[in-house]
């Protein structure tokens, strides 16, 4: 038993790898963007995850993350996909990419 350990195991005070913390559509508003967070949200849904998939338009936040071209899919805060319009099938080999 550790001093400070407060009887935790081991998994609560380590991240799990491969845990799914967020999915991000980012992109301008335009129908394209809009279809891209669909598919996302269908993706999600196909593969049993209860998570939310977040739409952001905010510039400023698009600009955090260095890309210019939209629609952007952000998986665990990291770029997954920029520019082009991902089907749900291929949304969902994304996701499953960045759990394993």
């Amino acid at each position: 038993m550790g001093l400070f350990s407060f009887n935790k195991n081991k998994e609560e005070i380590t991240p799990v790898k491969g845990s799914l913390k967020n999915i991000k559509v980012l992109g301008a508003g335009c129908s394209t963007c809009h279809k891209q967070y669909e598919y996302a949200q269908a993706a999600c849904k196909e593969l049993g995850l209860n998570i939310e998939v977040e739409y952001i338009t905010d510039l400023e936040k698009i600009m955090e993350y260095g890309m210019m071209s939209m629609p952007l899919i952000v998986i665990n805060d990291k770029v997954a996909a920029k520019g082009k319009l991902v089907r749900t099938a291929d949304v969902k080999k994304l996701i499953e990419d960045n759990l394993l």
